[in-house]
Order: C-alpha cells, then sequence, then structure tokens
C-alpha cells in the first residue's frame, strides 16, 4: 500500500523589520498610473497587488538579469499584464525612451500620479537633476512617494556615533562594495529644494543609526 505524503505547510512570509516596516504603508497609497524606479528583482511588488486604485505600474530597472525573477514575482502577485518592466535607470531621457517601446507617449502635463523611490536615490548620479526630472514627470497633484536612507543628522535629533559610522564605512569602501551607493546625502532637504513641491510631507526614522531613514511624500503643485 502506498501512502500519499501531504505536502508540507508553507509558513507565511516572516513580518517586515526595521526600515522594510516603512514601505507597506507607504505604497498602499499609490494611485494611478505609477513609476517604479529600481525595483530589482521584486522583493515589495506584492505591496500593489491588492491596490484597487491603481490603474497601471512601470518598473524602471536596469540590471537585465534581475528581469526574470522580477517578472516572477509580478506573476506570483497576478500582476501579470498590469506591471510592465522597463529596461532603464531614473534618468529621464532612458525613462521616455523605455516607455516610448511601451506605446507611452510624452505629455506636457506628465505621465504618472504616483513615483515610488525605495532605496534607490542613494545611487543616482545627480539627486538634485534626477528629483527635477521626476518632478516634470508627476502629473499635477502627482505623488513623489520615498523611502529612502540619507546623511545622519547628528547635529540636531541624530546621532554622533550613528554619522561617525557613516564616515567609517565610506572610508572601509562602502560605495564601491554596494554599487555606488551613498551614506552621505542630504536626501530630505536635496528633495524639498529641488522643486516647487505644493507639500511635503517627510518623516525620518531611525536616527540613532547609521542608516536614519526618510519615508513619506511630495506633492507636485496642481
Amino acid at each position: 500500500m502506498v501512502f500519499m505524503q501531504s505536502p508540507a505547510p508553507v509558513d507565511p512570509a516572516p513580518p517586515p523589520k526595521g526600515s522594510a516596516t516603512l514601505v507597506p504603508p507607504l505604497l498602499s497609497r499609490t494611485h494611478g498610473v505609477v513609476l517604479d524606479i529600481g525595483p530589482g528583482s521584486g522583493s515589495y511588488v506584492s505591496l500593489f497587488s491588492d491596490n484597487p486604485n491603481i490603474s497601471a505600474v512601470y518598473g524602471a530597472e536596469p540590471t537585465p538579469g534581475l528581469h526574470a525573477p522580477l517578472q516572477l514575482r509580478i506573476n506570483e502577485a497576478k500582476l501579470t499584464g498590469k506591471y510592465h518592466i522597463l529596461s532603464s535607470t531614473a534618468d529621464k531621457a532612458e525613462l521616455l525612451a523605455a516607455l516610448a517601446q511601451k506605446g507611452v507617449k510624452p505629455s506636457p502635463n506628465g505621465i504618472f500620479d504616483t513615483i515610488v523611490c525605495v532605496r534607490v536615490l542613494c545611487s543616482v548620479p545627480d539627486l538634485e537633476q534626477t528629483a527635477k526630472e521626476l518632478y516634470s514627470l508627476l502629473r499635477p497633484g502627482g505623488e513623489l512617494m520615498i523611502v529612502e536612507h540619507f546623511r545622519n543628522p547628528w547635529t540636531k535629533n541624530g546621532s554622533i556615533l550613528g554619522r561617525l559610522m557613516q564616515l567609517l564605512y565610506h572610508l572601509l569602501g562602502w560605495q564601491f562594495f554596494l554599487a555606488g551607493c551613498n551614506m552621505d546625502r542630504d536626501t530630505p532637504n536635496v528633495l524639498r529644494k529641488a522643486a516647487p513641491w505644493e507639500a511635503v510631507d517627510l518623516k525620518t526614522n531611525f536616527e540613532w543609526s547609521a542608516l536614519p531613514y526618510v519615508a513619506g511624500t511630495l506633492t507636485k503643485k496642481r
């Protein structure tokens, strides 16, 4: 007699920890046509799946080797046909060329209702220029949503030890080993000043650490 072995139970995904806890509340508010900058292999793609306010998502991922695992997670999240992979960086010219291949035409009134940046602005070549270009791609009233680490504000609501650790990590080759990741950017202030936002709602987290985070939204003028 052959006994059929029942399949092993599938354990639920572990709850998010640290900076990962900042991502779900933010992505739950995405809406309309969404641009997802640097989704990588798609670790948070599933967070788009239960949002009825999203009409389409375009994921700008410049690393071709990550497209297959990203597509797999898109399929698993049942977003096939709704989430489209673009072979592009955050550079506006590259984005527009990649979008044109998907049949999306540029508009003087912008293209996207929401732009999502999760742990990617640390490695763009010129943060201020990138912010200005993303602003131009938003429709009036559109939102730039970010979860990004930044330079520890040690002189105000920060940590001297955290700032010293950032300096040490940079000396030890942080940027080299982490593909250009920069711990020394004053991301919140650069974004605030880069464009004439209608509203800015950014909150800092983990200010005691070498990787403090800023999370929230910047809204384009209507």
